[in-house]
């Protein structure tokens, strides 16, 4: 395909303006598909270093394949693999050489902590705590810049202006605070992200619900322009 034809093809789907215009490079690589096949292609390969000395076959094998197919969504991290993995050796008849399959596999990929108690996937507690940090952060951003916002006019502080600049299509000699009026945009996007992981957490049901992978696979990537709202006050 031409490089014309690639660029219409881009044209002809939505793209999210918080990827294209507003989230670091950093950022959006890291909820890439590249960076989520290269995770789940690491997570292969250790699990099945961690598999070959214990030479496991049979159900060992399969209760622990829930690791590729159960929780492998989330590419900032590896939290569900390895939720998946501590279910499977509750269940296996070969307990000791799975603890000793999990242990091995903890260790490859520099697992620190590991939850005592859950499901098929780690508490969508977890989810709520980390959008409320984002969403705390975004509160403050937001209540930072509004006074900056207001303070800019009565001509008390004023943003950097660029050289090539234009405050406003209509009137280029405007001095609008560009940076405050953005962030306090995305800050308010960040806080009402913050019902969505209250939500989904709250109809777990006894398990869980398969209701909460669409929700999640939008809302945890846009709740991390929190990072960029940062990137907009610090110099």
């Amino acid at each position: 395909m031409s490089a014309a034809g690639g660029f219409l093809c881009l044209m002809n789907k939505y793209r999210s303006p918080l990827v294209s215009r507003y989230a670091s490079k950093e950022m959006s690589y890291n909820f890439s598909d590249k960076k989520k096949f290269t995770t789940w292609r690491k997570l292969w390969i250790f699990l099945a270093k961690a598999e070959k000395p214990r030479e496991l076959r049979h159900a060992c094998v399969h209760v622990l394949n829930h690791l590729n197919s159960c929780c492998s969504l989330d590419s900032e991290c590896y939290c569900d693999e390895r939720k998946a993995l501590q279910v499977g050796k509750l269940v296996t008849v070969t307990l000791a050489k799975c603890c000793c399959v999990c242990s091995i596999f903890s260790t490859e990929v520099l697992f620190d902590l590991a939850y005592l108690v859950t499901g098929q996937t780690y508490s969508r507690k977890v989810d709520v705590d980390c959008l409320s940090t984002l969403a705390s952060l975004g509160a403050s951003m937001h209540k930072i810049c509004t006074d900056i916002r207001l303070l800019a006019n009565l001509k008390e502080i004023e943003e950097p202006f660029e050289k090539e600049q234009i405050g406003s299509s209509a009137m280029p000699y405007k001095r609008n605070p560009m940076r405050a009026e953005r962030c306090c945009s995305l800050a308010r996007h960040l806080i009402a992200l913050m019902a969505d992981p209250l939500q989904t957490a709250s109809v777990q049901w006894l398990e869980r619900t398969l209701d909460d992978s669409a929700n999640r696979l939008t809302c945890l990537p846009r709740s991390h322009t929190g990072e960029f709202d940062i990137q907009l006050c610090i110099p």
